[in-house]
């Protein structure tokens, strides 16, 4: 009996050979052509950046954890599900190992930024669920807020506006964008979040 991975070597080859016709006969761009890359590329490179992730995570790194995160969005760039579950998880997990109120604070808006910036990135990449991540962004900052009191003091002496300004301007936002195609859910989520 032959060794199966011998008799993969030929489907593997008939796989190579009908990707590299279809790239011919496209005659593709060089964008299209690293697209083909990329999507090449995921099957191998995708166990390796979820085991990367739960490792760290394990090991409770939420920094090295979130970069690799970071990773796996850059070989998905769509999912936006992803970046709300990564910001998310960065921003509320740690922080309880820091033993002073004031430094536990500064950690916590440290995550809460970070996370933000993850969104927001997310944003630019997944431009059609836009008002979904800028109505996360706001559940956020109010979440954020009511697991550590006092958050709220040191966002607005650092950024000049309180959590609920920032909320009601990403939720304004959020419902300018709805408002094209007839959706509420953040007209709804700012009258109940806002207040």
């Amino acid at each position: 009996m032959a060794n199966p991975l011998i008799r993969r070597i030929p489907l593997t080859l008939a796989g190579i050979g009908l990707w590299a016709t279809a790239a011919w006969i496209s005659n593709p761009t060089p964008k299209e052509l690293s697209a083909w890359g990329a999507n090449l590329s995921r099957p191998t490179t995708m166990p390796f950046l979820w085991r990367g992730i739960g490792e760290a995570s394990r090991s409770g790194n939420a920094a090295e954890a979130l970069a690799k995160a970071r990773l796996l969005m850059t070989a998905i760039p769509g999912w936006t599900d992803g970046y709300l579950v990564f910001s998310y998880r960065f921003a509320l997990d740690g922080g309880e190992l820091v033993r002073d109120p004031r430094a536990r604070l500064r950690a916590a808006l440290d995550r809460l930024q970070i996370a933000l910036a993850l969104l927001e990135e997310g944003r630019q990449n997944c431009p059609g669920r836009a008002a979904e991540i800028l109505g996360s962004m706001a559940f956020l900052i109010d979440m954020m807020g009511r697991n550590h009191p006092g958050l709220g003091d040191l966002l607005q002496e650092q950024s000049g506006r309180s959590p609920n300004a920032m909320a009601d301007e990403l939720l304004a936002e959020a419902e300018r964008l709805e408002a094209a195609t007839g959706g509420q859910s953040a007209r709804l989520q700012r009258m109940l979040l806002v207040p």
